[in-house]
């Protein structure tokens, strides 16, 4: 058994062990005590004569839950802060990237142009490969000239 503000309540009232038992924090599903449970311990008060070391452990009780309450809900508050600016920051990350493909995109297209107008073409990986190995197996090499005629190039 813990030994918490309710505990002490309930021993100083003379209540039995059952009925401490049945205000324990460990039950599965909830999280400590809540006001419903608050009142109930207010409202038991009327029924025994309370003591004054009693009321004032229920009221320190009602005290320190109020407190919790209160950092719970600063908390959350926080949380929610991060979240916003966190959201903010990915907005702003997704706006550059945007203006980082767009950037990319119109380059792209400035150099299919560039090569259209020109007549020149870009040659496939494989057209890249079949080229070097030719190369490399003779001393020439055959490359695409600006009119579209091939071109040979013979080393000494």
């Amino acid at each position: 058994m813990t030994i918490n503000l309710r505990a002490l309540s309930t021993k100083a009232s003379g209540l039995a062990d059952d009925i401490l038992q049945h205000h324990d924090d460990v039950r599965p599903g909830t999280r400590g005590m809540d006001f419903y449970e608050l009142l109930e311990a207010i409202s038991s008060l009327s029924i025994q004569s309370p003591t004054n070391s009693e009321v004032k452990l229920v009221m320190d009780l009602a005290r320190a839950k109020c407190e919790v309450f209160r950092a719970q809900k600063a908390l959350a508050e926080c949380l929610l802060q991060e979240s916003e600016v966190l959201s903010s920051l990915l907005r702003f990350r997704v706006d550059v990237a945007g203006k980082t493909l767009d950037d990319a995109d119109m380059g792209l297209g400035c150099m299919r142009l560039a090569f259209k107008q020109h007549g020149w073409s870009h040659l496939s990986a494989r057209q890249r490969e079949s080229d070097h190995q030719r190369a490399e197996n003779s001393s020439s090499a055959t490359t695409e000239g600006p009119s579209g005629r091939a071109l040979t190039i013979q080393l000494d």
